[in-house]
């Protein structure tokens, strides 16, 4: 062991040392002080000749970003500056500063496992789409935000997004981003319908039936490219867009999660992404019945309301009307049940947040009647959205 005192500093350095191959002198092995090249070079915990420890500047966090940056590189010579620009970069280990080859990361945007850059993977045409804002009727505004805007714009700072087209609408044999989605944290697949695919009859050029659906089904290589992305066991969001009633079920195998986006508008970016990050509690409902099948719907020209909606609808649905999730819980305690007041009634009941997030919630309310012919199962009498 060996006690080297730097007299302009007046600290006391601990060291233990080997020597070096070549008869270079002496390098450290734990690394705290050491020569090279006639410049002396400080890294880890010091001890004072008070016997307090000494913290270089790159490694007290009371230094600002910048200060540690300067001082950083003032201890780094120059041709361990130019190696660190290379993809195979060795360790620098006075310093700390490991051995990592950042090939891929700084070719393809993407990470070895270990130590690297955290990505988020958004795959798809719809991310970038205005067109998956904006439905069938619409102006143009100067302030719509993307998908994939409003997610990049959103992301934190340690989070970089990364994009790829994924797919087209013919072919169901090759797909892009696969390999990439591979590496990173995560993906989210922006999916599912477009004006171009479902709308007014005569309007819609890409729907095989020429507008209104036939089914509630999504297109072959929407469903393929999600059993790839499956495939590579990382997390996986779905955001999906379509105007109308789809067939959820034979994509819920395929995802962790699924977003019903419908057409969000001009800030639907936006709005995606403070959902997606988790500063804002989910709250909207189902407009509609979502049905297992087209076989539970009359036929289009039959105008009889039995078995249809959700005022007659007595069989299983994949989705009922009133459907929504939250990031939060809630619970329901009854203040006063029901009771008829002549041609009303009148209850009140308390409804508590009993998670950790705040959020709107839409308090529905339904009434029962009675099983006579052409009457109603049940009807929606009145709702109100409330802050919890």
């Amino acid at each position: 062991m060996l006690f080297v005192r730097e007299e302009t500093a007046n600290r006391i350095t601990k060291i233990s040392f080997e020597s070096f191959p070549g008869g270079r002198g002496a390098v450290p092995l734990y690394d705290n002080y050491v020569y090279v090249d006639d410049v002396k070079w400080y890294s880890g915990t010091e001890v004072m000749n008070d016997g307090s420890m000494f913290i270089p500047i790159f490694r007290d966090t009371s230094h600002s970003t910048e200060q540690k940056v300067d001082d950083l590189f003032s201890k780094i010579s120059v041709d361990k500056k130019i190696s660190l620009h290379g993809y195979n970069s060795k360790a620098i280990d006075r310093l700390g500063i490991p051995a990592y080859n950042w090939w891929y990361e700084v070719l393809h945007g993407v990470g070895r496992a270990g130590q690297a850059t955290v990505f988020r993977k958004a795959i798809a045409p719809n991310a970038p789409s205005l067109f998956a804002l904006m439905g069938n009727y619409n102006n143009v505004s100067g302030n719509m935000l993307s998908f994939l805007e409003g997610t990049t714009e959103d992301a934190a700072t340690s989070i970089s997004v990364r994009y790829e087209l994924g797919y087209d609408d013919s072919d169901t044999a090759r797909f892009g981003g696969l390999w990439a989605a591979g590496f990173a944290d995560g993906t989210i697949a922006f999916l599912g319908l477009t004006p171009s695919l479902e709308g007014e009859e005569h309007d819609v050029f890409l729907s095989k039936t020429g507008g209104d659906k036939a089914d509630f089904s999504f297109p072959l290589t929407h469903i393929k490219l999600l059993q790839q992305l499956s495939a590579n066991k990382k997390p996986l969001v779905l955001v999906l867009n379509a105007g109308s009633a789809i067939d959820i079920e034979s994509l819920k195998t395929y995802s962790d999660a699924i977003l019903l986006a419908y057409y969000p508008g001009e800030q639907g970016g936006t709005a995606l992404a403070e959902i997606i990050f988790g500063e804002r509690s989910l709250s909207r409902r189902l407009p509609v019945i979502f049905y297992r099948s087209v076989n539970d719907l009359p036929a289009y020209d039959h105008y009889f309301m039995q078995g249809r909606t959700n005022c007659y609808l007595k069989g299983e649905v994949s989705f009922p009307f009133g459907f929504g999730l939250s990031y939060t819980s809630l619970s329901y305690q009854w203040n006063e049940k029901p009771v008829p007041i002549v041609s009303n009634i009148r209850f009140s009941f308390n409804k508590e947040n009993t998670g950790k997030m705040e959020g709107d919630d839409v308090f529905q309310v339904c009434n029962r009647c009675p099983e006579l012919n052409r009457m109603p199962v049940k009807e929606l009498k009145a709702f109100k959205r409330r802050r919890v």
